[in-house]
């Protein structure tokens, strides 16, 4: 085992949990060994350095498995796990949270300011402003998003919204 794995699993042991663990140890966790060629830290430092560039959620197989030293099961490894840290994300939504603040509108938008195109998204109240549904209502270009108002009333309908929120991203900066 690698000792810079063996430390990060030691210290999950310490930590009671991965939630304590930076992303580079967590990857360091996902990715285990290095090659020949490429030690592990290399290895992540290019990992790092295209999620500093692209945003790991935006990185497709092929292009983690471009990164020397990275094969096609870790790359599929590191996906599968931003895969499924985004639908643990958005199952929250199914358990009735509310908005009180803009910032918990904020809060529930936080996932697509790293989107590379311009996401629109609707998020449907009842009465007492819990949260009904959440629906990304259009993908537009790099730096458009062209919405009609009767896609966004639609589903509003169809779920006796009493009110709803909407918000878009530009893309890599801030979700408005």
């Amino acid at each position: 085992m690698n000792l810079m794995v063996k430390e990060v699993a030691e210290r999950v042991y310490e930590t009671a949990g991965v939630n304590q663990l930076s992303m580079r140890e967590l990857l360091y966790l996902m990715v285990g060994k290095g090659t020949k060629n490429h030690s592990l830290d290399d290895i992540i430092n290019d990992i790092m350095q295209k999620h500093h560039d692209y945003g790991l959620r935006n990185l497709s197989i092929e292009e983690i498995e471009s990164i020397p030293g990275v094969g096609r099961r870790t790359a599929e490894r590191i996906c599968g796990a931003v895969e499924l840290g985004r639908k643990a994300y958005n199952s929250n939504l199914d358990k009735k949270e509310s908005i009180k603040s803009p910032e918990d509108a904020a809060n529930l938008l936080q996932d697509i300011k790293h989107e590379r195109q311009e996401h629109f998204v609707a998020i449907y109240l009842d009465s007492r402003n819990n949260v009904l549904a959440r629906r990304t209502i259009f993908i537009g270009s790099l730096n458009s998003s062209v919405v009609h108002p009767r896609e966004v009333y639609r589903e509003a309908v169809k779920l006796s919204a009493a009110s709803l929120v909407v918000g878009h991203n530009h893309q890599f900066k801030y979700s408005t």
